[in-house]
């Protein structure tokens, strides 16, 4: 069989230079953040292939989502029509899997698409390889989940991507600059020219494709994030970008103690194929202190019972629990309410009121003035509400007036039926005495079902 040389039908601009020889030396942790149309995927693809004859082993390549992955590298072709699986030599390709997108080579080595939104399932597996592909909308617990594998196996990682605001992937960045061990880089579009062997000259987007955009409609905030990688524009189309910088200026994103002498609440965003995020809170004097979080994905109700009970927190039994109206719906196959299987395993819940999404992202971006927030505790929760953001309209270069369904759904719904369903507390001046010391538990052993019925 000839001999083939890789990169594999790709020939490297100056700027992807560095990056492929770094990871030819034996590199194995590098962050590279690049403007938008600076070729990132493809580059990433041409560190792997080579990675993949060096050491048998499973190489994954992961996108925010599933279907993102499969549109941007799976299906995906380049400016000219070459698709990016053709990168791989045909004749060291032993097969290929459409529905799981994975190729295996002839020497046993496999290369996979993967969406993080559903990191949970990589359970068992060993990668030593990972690309983080728009790593900054990536929920990076992912990252944390596999880097245990990758440290034991000594294996090797690449995030790439947009800045997104001040986000994980900028932290990460920064963090990890001046380590000697990582590289790093930041390309705007003023430091990326089409300098490959064939390629005309000139930069990669130029200042007139830029104005072409702006024409076309494309916001100026979107064109400093994606071309010139500006994080003081925050994460264009983020619902709360705004919120969460007041209330780091006004110091409310802090250590926050937990108060024994006041109850805990709690409130839920139930998944049922999705992910369950629930938030803990103490409402104290005029403030909401947001004390505590926890997501988790495939398990049932009796699991989040358990974690209830483990947290330590104290919970008034029948008005410390709160979920969207949608746990009455009976479910098929138990012929139940998740109301109903809740209260099988000792947690009632109070109803949030039903509002149409908006106006409840609404309530929240007002209720953000009342809230202070733990930073340690509650750090999940906070990258979450600084991610979630408008779906954006690829075609008609504009945000709709939706959400985007991504990992940070989850707790930013949570946050959104806790703003709906907070109610506040009687004026602490009437009365000093701690909400725990007026409880009188007794009174609900013996209340009926009907007044429990009320409660609810």
């Amino acid at each position: 069989m000839a001999t083939i040389e890789l990169p594999y039908k790709f020939e490297p601009r100056s700027y992807q230079v560095p990056i492929l020889n770094y990871f030819r030396q034996g590199g194995t942790r590098a962050a590279s953040a690049q403007h938008r149309r600076a070729g990132k995927s493809k580059l990433a693809l041409n560190v792997t292939i080579p990675k993949m004859f060096e050491r048998v082993g499973l190489y994954l390549h992961t996108f925010p989502i599933a279907a993102q992955a499969r549109k941007i590298l799976w299906d995906g072709m380049d400016r000219d029509g070459n698709r990016f699986l053709d990168h791989f030599p045909p004749q060291y390709v032993a097969w290929k899997n459409e529905t799981e997108m994975q190729i295996g080579l002839t020497n046993g080595s496999i290369w996979q698409l993967w969406g993080t939104d559903y990191y949970d399932r990589l359970v068992g597996t060993n990668p030593v390889g990972v690309v983080y592909d728009e790593y900054a909308i990536q929920d990076p617990r992912a990252r944390q989940f596999l880097q245990p594998a990758l440290r034991e196996n000594g294996g090797w990682e690449f995030l790439i991507g947009t800045f997104r605001g001040r986000n994980h992937f900028y932290k990460l960045l920064q963090s990890v600059k001046a380590n000697a061990t990582w590289y790093t880089s930041v390309l705007t579009v003023n430091d990326t020219t089409r300098d490959a062997p064939g390629e005309t000259g000139g930069p990669v987007v130029s200042a007139e494709d830029i104005e072409a955009d702006r024409r076309d409609g494309m916001d100026e905030d979107l064109i400093q994030q994606e071309y010139f990688l500006n994080v003081d524009v925050g994460l264009v189309g983020a619902y709360y970008a705004k919120q969460l910088d007041f209330a780091r200026q006004e110091g409310r994103i802090t250590s926050v103690p937990v108060d024994p002498n006041y109850p805990v609440e709690t409130w839920w965003d139930l998944g049922v194929a999705d992910a369950t995020a629930i938030l803990f809170t103490q409402t104290i004097r005029d403030r909401v202190h947001v004390i505590d979080c926890l997501e988790m994905s495939g398990e049932g109700l009796g699991y989040y019972a358990h974690e209830l009970r483990n947290r330590g927190y104290t919970f008034d039994r029948y008005t410390s629990h709160h979920a969207p109206h949608d746990i009455a719906v009976t479910e098929w196959g138990t012929g139940k309410t998740r109301l109903e299987q809740a209260e099988e395993h000792g947690i009632y819940f109070n109803l949030v009121p039903k509002l149409p999404r908006q106006d409840g992202i609404n309530a929240a971006r007002r209720f953000f003035d009342q809230c202070v927030l733990d930073e340690e505790r509650c750090e999940p929760l906070l990258t979450a509400l600084a991610n979630y953001h408008k779906e954006w309209d690829e075609h008609a270069k504009l945000f709709r007036d939706t959400p985007a369904h991504d990992w940070s759904s989850h707790f930013a719904d949570a946050f959104r039926y806790l703003a709906v369903g907070w109610k506040e507390e009687p004026d602490p001046e009437d009365d000093d005495t701690p909400p725990l010391l007026k409880f009188n538990p007794l009174a609900y052993e013996t209340a009926s079902d009907a007044d429990l019925g009320k409660r609810r």
